[in-house]
């Protein structure tokens, strides 16, 4: 009986297809973004915007890299997500006033 292949991808199949959308979608907000940008035009809920997916593909794809290596590296993950998610939504916030 044939055994099926088994890939060593830690990500399940599903969040890979988000991931996917998420950098096809922060990849193309960096670009409007930086074009503004270029043009002295500034709109912070693009970057807001972009700046979250972009970290939830980066929290995403390092969680098993930090799971692998242990509990501390598990705690420090979580303490460096919870820092830049704050720092993104308080300078958003800031940048939007």
């Amino acid at each position: 009986m044939p055994q099926k292949k088994r890939t060593s991808s830690s990500t399940p199949a599903s969040s890979i297809n988000w991931l996917a959308i998420f950098s096809f979608v922060a990849l193309i907000l960096a670009g409007i973004v930086g074009l503004l940008a270029a043009f002295k035009v500034s709109i912070p809920i693009l970057s807001l915007i972009k700046d979250l997916l972009v970290l939830a593909v980066i929290a995403v794809l390092a969680y098993p890299v930090a799971r692998r290596n242990g509990q501390v590296w598990t705690i420090i993950y979580w303490v460096i997500v919870i820092l830049a998610l704050i720092g993104i939504l308080v300078g958003g916030i800031i940048l939007s006033l």
